[in-house]
């Protein structure tokens, strides 16, 4: 999941829904190699 830097939103719910996607994925889906190949959740 990627969220452009210059995206616009139609209202602050709209920016809110996609912060709260954006984060669920950086806390879930991605992996660290510095947290043994798990992603911050199951560290």
């Amino acid at each position: 999941m990627s969220i452009s830097v210059s995206k616009e939103f139609e209202s602050i719910t709209d920016f809110k829904q996609e912060l709260a996607k954006y984060i669920e994925c950086y806390k879930h889906e991605r992996i660290k190699g510095k947290l043994k190949g798990m992603n911050p959740a199951l560290y």
